[in-house]
């Protein structure tokens, strides 16, 4: 306990504002509002910073992704869907998963690889890990693909687990909320996807 009240005291600023603006980006992905795109940018933004300080350079580096991948997100559910119009909510399919499975197994074992024999990351597979599967999980999630919420909650169990060990307890809490949310994420699209199937 005493643990966990020193690193509150000693609480990062950078760390505090990335998981207010992690928070509520995905509070309006769920909402499918285009803000979240905005706001998710200043969340990976302020996260790059603070997984470099704490040498989890995984991590780093899919924050730098998620910049990118959050300006891709913006522009496919304003202009992926037909005709280029909103994007809606759709199923994955059999291919999408086979290739997200092929670049999962390659992407972890490669990254961790790497980090865990010529950097000093810390838990090198593990975060390898979170890594590969938040990228393929932020992509379904800018194609609007439900299955991402399922990834999502695997992810953020995993997540909240190796932050808590490194100490980043805000970080680790905001991942638990992240592990509701997907879930409240994942019924509240299966909902409209229900709707829109109903057309």
């Amino acid at each position: 306990m005493s643990e966990i009240l020193d690193a509150i005291a000693a609480m990062n600023l950078v760390e505090i504002i990335g998981t207010i603006f992690g928070f509520y980006a995905v509070v309006l992905m769920i909402r499918q509002h285009i803000l979240c795109w905005p706001i998710g940018i200043a969340n990976a933004a302020l996260y790059t910073i603070m997984f470099y300080q704490n040498r989890l350079y995984s991590d780093m580096i899919l924050h730098i992704c998620y910049i990118l991948l959050f300006a891709y997100g913006w522009y496919e559910w304003l202009h992926g869907g037909e005709n280029k119009g909103e994007l809606k909510i759709s199923q994955t399919t059999t291919t999408e998963y086979i290739i997200c499975l092929i670049l999962a197994v390659t992407g972890v074992f490669g990254l961790g690889f790497y980090f865990n024999n010529y950097t000093d990351a810390d838990l090198a597979y593990w975060d390898a890990g979170t890594t590969v599967f938040s990228l393929i999980a932020q992509w379904m999630l800018a194609k609007k693909l439900i299955e991402n919420w399922i990834l999502w909650f695997i992810i953020d169990v995993v997540a909240s687990v190796l932050y808590v060990y490194k100490g980043l307890y805000w970080t680790a809490t905001l991942f638990f909320l992240y592990l509701i949310l997907a879930v409240i994420g994942y019924l509240e699209w299966q909902k409209q996807i229900q709707v829109i199937n109903e057309r």
